[in-house]
């Protein structure tokens, strides 16, 4: 669940992200619970989340799964020793949590999603693990 204390960021009507206050000013935050930045003052923080926040959920990401994937909408906050990392696409996030299927689906196969706690912490990569 995102934090009470963490700032809603819209650009109209459209939830963009969050701003979490720092010492250091106030750190961008993605639907998703992630840093996009490091802290800026606010007015550019929510400047970089109007221009980047959205745009970014739709970048490849990674999350540690089981390989092959249940079908259906599988929990993964608790990834086991013997799940690998797994490019996905972010398909739906809430406040609570973050939906994501593989991106190298097997055509045919019944739909397979990933559900993650939000804020995702480390369970959800924007870069490329360390092989």
């Amino acid at each position: 669940m995102i934090p009470e204390t963490w700032t809603p960021v819209r650009r109209g009507d459209e939830l963009v992200g969050y701003l979490e206050t720092a010492p250091t000013g106030s750190i961008p935050r993605l639907l998703t619970g992630s840093a996009l930045d490091a802290a800026h003052p606010r007015t550019e923080a929510i400047a970089v989340l109007e221009a980047r926040g959205l745009p970014e959920l739709d970048r490849v990401h990674w999350a540690r799964l089981p390989h092959p994937l249940p079908a259906g909408r599988f929990a993964a906050a608790a990834p086991e020793r013997d799940w690998h990392w797994t490019e996905v696409a972010i398909v739906h996030v809430t406040d609570a949590e973050c939906t994501v299927r593989p991106r190298a689906a097997d055509p045919g196969a019944p739909e397979s999603l990933a559900v993650l706690p939000v804020p995702v912490a480390g369970l959800l990569r924007r870069e490329a693990p360390e092989r």
